[in-house]
């Protein structure tokens, strides 16, 4: 069972370290701040759960969704990436938040776990919104008009949310 200290450690974790990735990008001219920051949430994620192989199979797999992914949305020129070594590849700090994300999965964000229809809905939502914050930020840019944005976001985070629960589920289900 997951504690509701380890829970609130693992969202309050992600959601700072999401913020190290975006003002290390925007405001300190340091894409690896923020990285950084992932991987200390990371480090002391790690150190409260029990089935770290299985964790870590899954962070990583969940990195290489992101990185594909993202990868995709800029050699398409859909988004524009700051703080990136190649333009047509997702930026290190990108990567990060996905493995950030994933480390939610089975604990804080363990609440929509097998709710699929949920997934989807807050990936359609949140999802987008992420990037439209980055936008806002200059963290990225996104170059196309707002409604093709909405659709083509959505779409991605209304799949990849609820098949990383499933992923996870497979591969790491909930430590009881």
């Amino acid at each position: 069972m997951i504690s509701f200290i380890q829970k609130l450690y693992n969202g309050l974790g992600f959601y700072l370290s999401w913020w190290a990735c975006v003002m290390g990008v925007v405001k300190y001219n340091q894409p690896y701040f923020g990285p950084f920051v992932m991987l200390l949430f990371i480090f002391f994620h790690l150190l409260m759960i029990k089935n770290k192989k299985k964790e870590i199979l899954f962070l990583s797999i969940a990195g290489i969704i992101g990185f594909f992914v993202d990868s995709i949305k800029a050699f398409s020129g859909f988004i524009t990436y700051n703080g990136v070594f190649s333009d047509n590849l997702a930026p290190l700090w990108i990567i990060a938040m996905w493995i950030g994300f994933a480390a939610t999965i089975n604990h804080s964000g363990s609440w929509i776990k097998k709710r699929y229809l949920i997934a989807i809905l807050l990936g359609a939502i949140f999802g987008p919104l992420n990037y439209f914050v980055g936008n806002n930020m200059d963290a990225l840019s996104i170059n196309m008009n707002f409604s093709q944005n909405i659709l083509i976001l959505s779409f991605v985070w209304g799949v990849s949310v609820p098949f990383l629960y499933y992923l996870a589920e497979k591969i790491n289900p909930i430590n009881k």
